[in-house]
């Protein structure tokens, strides 16, 4: 899906007008590779121990080009200038290795799980932007990242099977490296721990009702150079179900979650993107702290009426600044500086759905929401409100083992920052047909979308700052009009069962 956008960097009386190009002809090109060899063992000491070890090897590239043309010249003039852009980024030379081990088992009335991993991987990161106006420049970097990660969790019933507790500690310690590609000159270095410990406690004297009390402890330490950050942020989850009949069920959750910031948005290092455009981490980043409440109504199985408000104290956001180099003349040229802070977030979601089955071959359902959001940074604020549908009927021919099925959807989707706004809306029918065969075992089905809307379909851009505004848009439609997929399922006939386990590893990004 192309994106055509205009920016305008005000302080600098310049503007660059993106031009549309043939659907059929893409302006975004990505490949990307992958290769993941795991092995893992178990031995059973007991019938009440089990250790495990893993070891992993990976190994991925990645390779995307962004080009386009674009008009470019002064604010309020005709704008004279042809040039073209080409953005592209490879991440190639990757290996990594994971290794674990684990230990489940059961201590007493506790039931005991242990993990220990760590994780070292290191990759090359090449970036290029050039016009065809002469400009170009590259970031060059060598990237690697060791990591430990630990997790040791216990768990046992009360009161006879009608609660339990449940104890957790999480321990991570991480360093991320940035090289001058080739060289020693090291552009970041940053050092991370983290803890988080809690204890949960659930209730349930009968199937009607249910009680669960989570309290914990996130603690975060950042360092790089001189710069050090620590955070102490809560844990809590509190979650009420009652079922006082069949003809109605109501839930109350209440959390308060924590998380850190990701590698890059806490890197120091920052080097010019464009010939406006500089952009860097900010080490001195704190966690972010969620907290949010939902309301579910259930009546008669069939309506459900929900409530969701979320507050991000901390949220991360690309927060753009004006900034000024001197010229070759001594002149002082501003240019567009983008840094992740922490701000606020606010979020409201109502949503509705209902579902009825008319008979044993016909069933239908409808759902529907509404989402708004808000987003601020000191002065900065943006606010978007979105709706949701949903629709399906479904006809079940049962003397030949088919369904027929017709939808019809309102897709929305927004991201918003304090000084941006992304959103979509676009809606689409569909029409499938599902046909088993063997006894169940085989399943083939066909999906048409076509291409009738009731809405433009178009994904809008708005983004505004002292030193760069981007005006922007792209057909969200266009990839799936008159789109047929083929799906073929088969079920295997089931084998020799034996132990499976799950060994985490904890990817942090």
């Amino acid at each position: 899906m192309s994106t055509y956008t205009t920016r305008t960097f005000p302080l600098n009386n310049y503007e660059e007008r993106m031009l549309e190009q043939d659907p059929r002809d893409p302006t975004d090109l990505m490949r990307r590779r992958s290769l993941a060899l795991e092995t893992a063992v178990d031995y059973r000491i007991n019938d009440r121990h089990i250790v495990s070890a893993l070891v992993g090897v990976s190994t991925t590239g990645f390779d995307r080009t962004l080009k386009s043309r674009m008009v470019t010249g002064n604010i309020n003039s005709v704008l004279r200038d042809t040039i073209g852009h080409i953005s592209r980024l490879i991440e190639n030379n990757y290996l990594g290795w994971a290794f674990g081990i684990y230990h489940r088992g059961l201590v007493g009335k506790w039931n005991i799980n242990t993990s220990l991993t760590y994780n070292t991987s290191a990759w090359d990161y090449k970036r290029n932007v050039s016009r065809t106006s002469g400009y170009s420049v590259d970031d060059l970097r060598r990237k690697s990242s060791d990591y430990f990660w630990g997790n040791f969790s216990a768990y046992r019933t009360l009161f006879g099977g009608k609660a339990g507790l449940d104890l957790s500690e999480t321990l991570l310690s991480m360093d991320y490296k940035e090289k001058r590609l080739g060289t020693d000159i090291v552009l970041s270095n940053n050092s991370v721990i983290s803890s988080t410990t809690y204890a949960s406690l659930q209730y349930f004297p009968s199937n009607k009702l249910s009680l669960t009390a989570n309290v914990g402890v996130f603690v975060y330490h950042n360092s790089e150079g001189d710069t050090h950050t620590t955070s102490v942020k809560p844990r809590l989850q509190a979650n009420a179900f009652w079922r006082p009949s069949k003809k109605f069920v109501t839930q109350l959750v209440y959390s308060a979650s924590s998380s850190s910031p990701n590698l890059i948005q806490m890197s120091g290092y920052g080097q010019f993107t464009d010939s406006l455009e500089y952009q860097s981490g900010n080490p001195s980043l704190k966690a972010t702290t969620t907290h949010s409440v939902m309301l579910n109504l259930t009546f008669f199985s069939s309506l459900t009426l929900s409530t969701t408000f979320t507050h991000g104290d901390g949220s991360i956001y690309d927060i753009t600044e004006a900034a000024y180099m001197n010229g070759t003349s001594g002149e002082r040229i501003p240019y567009a500086v983008t840094i992740p802070e922490n701000g606020h977030f606010n979020q409201w979601k109502f949503r509705i759905n209902y579902n009825k089955r008319f008979s044993d071959r016909v069933e239908s359902a409808l759902a529907g929401s509404l989402t708004g959001t808000t987003a601020r940074y000191m002065n900065y604020r943006r606010e978007k409100w979105i709706p949701t549908a949903d629709w399906y009927m479904i006809y079940r021919v049962a003397p030949i083992a088919m369904d027929c099925v017709l939808s019809y959807g309102i897709i929305g989707s927004s991201t918003i920052t304090p000084q941006s706004r992304y959103w979509e809306l676009r809606d689409g029918f569909g029409l499938a047909l599902q046909k088993n065969f063997l006894n169940n075992r085989l399943q083939l089905s066909v999906l048409w979308s076509p291409d009738i809307h009731f809405m433009p379909g178009k994904a809008h851009t708005y983004r505004y700052s002292p030193a760069l505004n981007t005006v922007g848009w792209s057909d969200a439609n266009f990839r799936s009009n008159n789109m047929i997929n083929f799906y073929i399922a088969y079920r295997l006939a089931r084998g020799k069962k034996v132990r499976n386990y799950k060994h985490q590893t904890h990817i942090v990004e």
